[in-house]
């Protein structure tokens, strides 16, 4: 990994915000600990993830907002903003929002956002991340392997056919707080 900027784990952080069905929403902020600048955060909004860049620059919280649809309100990371303002003792906040690798594809958001992450610390080459999204088939095949139980995909059709199972299984015996990781 040429160029990598030295990161540590306490440096990389995911948060979920906005209005999941499923109740991991209310978790997020309160679990939060932000740690020393700069910082990573991958957040989930809305079925849809972006990755935020925080640093300090002299007295101002430095935001940089990458999203690969340019969609997401930020407005959304005010309750974030305000955390890391207070624990950085920051006097000042500057937010952008932008994107270096646009998404084509409907559920490849969070592809895109560590091709975004994966560039901007010089793990991987512009030329490299600008084809990362072609990764996303290989990368949604591996996540489906591990062991993890919460929602995977989050794309529309996905969800469709979430809301459907929740009036099917039920009535097959599986209990409600089941069905969605099912």
């Amino acid at each position: 990994m040429q160029g990598t900027k030295n990161l540590v784990s306490s440096q990389i952080k995911v948060i979920l915000l906005g209005r999941q069905t499923w109740d991991l929403s209310r978790c997020s902020l309160q679990e939060f600990e932000p740690t020393g600048a700069p910082m990573w955060i991958f957040a989930l909004v809305d079925f849809h993830w972006t990755v935020l860049h925080c640093f300090l620059d002299g007295p101002t919280l430095c935001v940089e907002h990458f999203d690969g649809l340019c969609q997401t309100p930020l407005s959304v990371f005010s309750s974030l903003l305000q955390l890391l303002r207070q624990a950085w003792n920051a006097q000042h906040v500057k937010v952008s929002s932008t994107w270096t690798f646009q998404q084509t594809r409907p559920d490849s958001c969070g592809t895109v956002a560590l091709a975004h992450f994966a560039h901007h610390t010089g793990a991987i080459t512009y030329e490299q991340a600008h084809l990362f999204e072609d990764l996303h088939d290989s990368l949604a095949v591996c996540s489906s392997m591990l062991p993890y139980k919460g929602p995977v995909g989050f794309g529309q059709e996905d969800e469709a056919i979430i809301q459907s199972l929740e009036q099917i299984l039920p009535a097959k015996g599986v209990p409600e707080a089941e069905v969605r990781s099912r």
